[in-house]
């Protein structure tokens, strides 16, 4: 048995083992934060710290405030979707609100590090509430816990990883730091993503999923987050597939089906690699 023999069959092994990655975006997969993000761009562009004054408002325009929700990205977003409602503009499409944007007078960059300083200072001061305006969407506790477990379970998001890991502690989920991977809002998620790994991607945003264009990489449209049916119909056009928490709850009893014999088969590799190791050092030596 030749070294290189020995080699290259080591690393078809080693592929047959790979694991698959889970991999969630946060805010609109998992946790549904969009009273919060509104009430912290409420405060700043109405000037009115005031939570009784901002759920009437609320409550009063949620639709149109779901609706706008898909534009969203970064800080200074959500005060454009303020201005949009004050001024009682209409918005069809992302280029209607890019244009509005970029005609608002303000300066872009200074807004943006406030409303997340703004952010973080509601989360020190006022935790409890900054909590409650975090909620996760129902049915998915168990599963992440699971995944966890597996070692399986990555985040990525735009979201501050501290803020991640607050709202899944307070909701008995505990999750390794690295798992939690921030990605600054000029930069795209597809730099997590590598060929080495397999991968089940599940976003709420199209644009994130179009992004990534690896074959090993399974993506999944969140339809219970921010997305319209637009975005539904681009991602079954580009052969994504949009999917329910229904739809997820059947996902997962089909992980937990073939996770067993995944991990019989990576105990059963290992074994075999350490055998083949071993081999070659015996072969080695006797040849010396």
């Amino acid at each position: 048995m030749s070294m290189d023999i020995v080699i290259n069959f080591t690393r078809q092994l080693f592929m047959l083992i790979q694991k698959t990655r889970y991999v969630f975006d946060f805010d609109g997969v998992i946790c549904n934060s969009i009273e919060e993000c509104y009430f912290t761009a409420f405060v700043l562009y109405f000037k009115k710290n005031k939570y009784l004054l901002f759920k009437k408002f609320y409550k009063k325009y949620f639709s149109i405030l779901k609706k706008l929700r898909v534009f969203a990205k970064s800080g200074l977003d959500y005060y454009v979707i303020m201005y949009i409602l004050d001024k009682n503009l209409e918005v069809k499409n992302i280029d209607n609100f890019i244009k509005i944007k970029n005609k608002i007078r303000i300066d872009k960059k200074k807004f943006n590090k406030l409303f997340y300083y703004y952010r973080n200072k509601n989360r020190k001061e006022n935790y409890y509430l900054w909590i409650l305006l975090n909620p996760l969407y129902k049915g998915l506790k168990s599963f992440i816990k699971k995944l966890i477990d597996q070692k399986l379970f990555y985040i990525l998001t735009y979201k501050d990883r501290q803020s991640v890991i607050d709202i899944l502690k307070e909701n008995k989920i505990l999750i390794p730091k690295k798992n939690v991977i921030s990605v600054s809002y000029d930069n795209s998620k597809k730099t997590f993503f590598t060929k080495k790994n397999n991968y089940i991607f599940i976003e709420d945003n199209i644009y994130n999923l179009l992004d990534v264009n690896l074959k090993n990489a399974k993506k999944f449209l969140a339809t219970w987050g921010y997305n319209s049916k637009q975005e539904i119909s681009l991602a079954r056009r580009n052969n994504i597939r949009a999917i329910s928490l229904l739809d997820l709850r059947k996902l997962t009893e089909s992980f937990w089906a073939t996770c067993l014999p995944q991990n019989l088969l990576y105990i059963s590799v290992n074994i075999l690699i350490i055998y083949l190791f071993l081999s070659l050092l015996i072969i080695f030596f006797k040849r010396a």
